[in-house]
């Protein structure tokens, strides 16, 4: 006779396994709705991988070029530039927020 324990244990796993085949099912139709595109991420070229990071998440990686904009301009000694740069780096900080 199993236990409670034992039996609450397989309902659990029985609902993750089928929770994963749903989420491979709908993967698999989304692939096949879109063709090639859809492909993992690992197989594109980096150009294309960049790509998509640009388009998926926009803020943060202007973020980063402002960051990096602003330690060239330091370091050319254009303080002001640089200073106005990080401030546009805040503002864009602040935009989820609204």
């Amino acid at each position: 006779m199993r236990s409670t324990r034992e039996t609450m244990i397989e309902e659990v796993h029985d609902e993750q396994t089928l929770a994963a085949e749903h989420s491979v099912q709908t993967w698999t139709r989304e692939t096949e709705k879109v063709g090639d595109v859809a492909a993992p991420l690992v197989l594109l070229p980096w150009y294309q991988r960049l790509w998509h990071s640009v388009r998926r998440s926009p803020l943060p990686l202007a973020a980063l070029l402002l960051l990096l904009v602003s330690l060239l301009l330091w370091l050319t000694h254009h303080d002001e530039v640089a200073t106005w740069t990080l401030f546009f780096l805040v503002l864009l900080g602040g935009l989820p927020l609204l």
